[in-house]
């Protein structure tokens, strides 16, 4: 998703025809490589097909929101994994939005574009899809997460939860102030970009055309912090 918003519009909702330009080398760098190494795919690509025939290569892109869920390898926790452990771990509740998609989801997206019949993917045509779920609040996710796992409400982990709201525009910009003090440039920027700025995707194209559905978030969660937990990434004490 990096390749199609920096700083989500007010209302707006994004689709396959966006395109993220306002990333940088000094702002959001992560989302600028994204976007550069797309563009430089399409640029190749569209070189072979004026070489070689639109027929000679086909490429599609499949664009991805926040994957989680069980990693295959217990050694392998992914900058997602990561988000989700720090959720647990909010000073505060904070007007953040999250649009989880489970890494099966992705895989199956893949395999599906590759094998349709009917999906015509010339490098002049740019075939892109989205590939995310619903868009969440974090207090929805805490919400969840303090109902699904009230078993182990003698846990640290579980006790570190968030429950005081700084949801408001005063307690966003108060959010902001603490982590130009105390956090990394990519996390003040990540903040900047997308606290009080809800984001929301149109994934009909991917539905429609490869006959995606997609895994609810809840389910998602449960997964990605039982694997965590399994594996010591959460600590269970």
């Amino acid at each position: 998703m990096a390749a199609v918003v920096d700083t989500p519009e007010v209302d707006k909702i994004y689709t396959e025809k966006d395109w993220n330009e306002i990333s940088s080398v000094h702002k959001n760098p992560y989302y600028y490589s994204k976007v550069c190494a797309e563009k430089a795919a399409w640029e190749f690509m569209e070189q072979v097909e004026q070489e070689e025939g639109k027929d000679f290569l086909e490429m599609v892109t499949i664009l991805p929101s926040t994957v989680i869920g069980e990693s295959i390898l217990s050694c392998h926790v992914s900058v997602s994994h990561e988000m989700v452990k720090k959720i647990t771990e909010f000073p505060a509740l904070v007007a953040l939005t999250f649009e989880f998609i489970h890494v099966k989801d992705v895989a199956r997206a893949h395999v599906l574009s590759m094998e349709s019949k009917t999906l015509t993917c010339h490098p002049s045509k740019r075939e892109r899809f989205l590939i995310c779920g619903e868009t969440v609040t974090l207090r929805q996710v805490i919400e969840f997460m303090r109902e699904h796992f009230k078993a182990k409400s003698d846990k640290k982990w579980f006790k570190k939860m968030p429950t005081l709201s700084l949801e408001g525009s005063f307690g966003s910009g108060l959010i902001k102030v603490v982590a130009a003090l105390f956090e990394s440039k990519d996390v003040i920027q990540y903040l900047n970009s997308n606290i009080g700025k809800p984001l929301y995707f149109d994934t009909s194209k991917a539905k429609k055309e490869l006959g995606m559905d997609f895994k609810d978030w809840k389910s998602q969660i449960v997964e990605t912090i039982e694997f965590l937990i399994k594996h010591g990434y959460i600590k269970d004490e």
